[in-house]
């Protein structure tokens, strides 16, 4: 477990999401995987110190902990100001469904900080998830996840994003393809 937050590791997480897609390869389930960091949250270090950002990393993570997650999903630390959920047997559609509820409630939260300070934070949510039959590698799904994160963040950040949505957008936006001869 991870010392600041209580919440599950790095190695942990390394070792849940290999035993996830491992059930999911058997299972014929989907999986889904949350990736979220507090908004500006180097802002926060920088303006009220080091105590302040690990009481809203504990603030967040006690959220997490109690937002009424079922039994085989996993919350984890990844690094920093990030977040992962693992959320096996989920859907794409109910993945953003609980991003999108915990996106809300972390931006609802005060903080009480050291130096009695509170903050109100808010939280941007990248979803990729891999169905039941998938030619998807494990690392793939991450990467989707991070990717959609880091759209969501360019986008204005305290929003959730799926790869699938953001692909979406993105193909939307591209100029049009040479047209064929004919």
């Amino acid at each position: 477990h991870d010392h600041l937050t209580g919440l599950l590791n790095r190695q942990a997480f390394d070792d849940e999401m290999t035993h996830a897609w491992l059930q999911r390869e058997k299972d014929n389930n989907p999986l889904s995987l949350l990736l979220f960091d507090i908004d500006h949250f180097k802002l926060v270090n920088d303006t009220y110190g080091h105590p302040a950002g690990d009481d809203v990393l504990r603030a967040v993570a006690d959220l997490v902990q109690a937002s009424n997650l079922r039994r085989l999903d996993r919350a984890c630390r990844y690094g920093g100001e990030e977040f992962v959920l693992i959320l096996p047997d989920t859907s794409c559609e109910n993945a953003k469904i609980v991003a999108e509820r915990m996106r809300n409630r972390i931006a609802t939260l005060t903080t009480e900080c050291t130096g009695n300070v509170s903050l109100r934070v808010t939280a941007s949510f990248g979803i990729a998830c891999a169905g039941p039959k998938t030619d998807l590698e494990k690392s793939e799904l991450l990467f989707r996840a991070d990717e959609a994160l880091d759209h969501a963040k360019s986008c204005g950040r305290n929003r959730s994003v799926t790869y699938a949505q953001m692909t979406e957008e993105n193909s939307k936006s591209a100029p049009p393809g040479p047209k064929a001869a004919g």
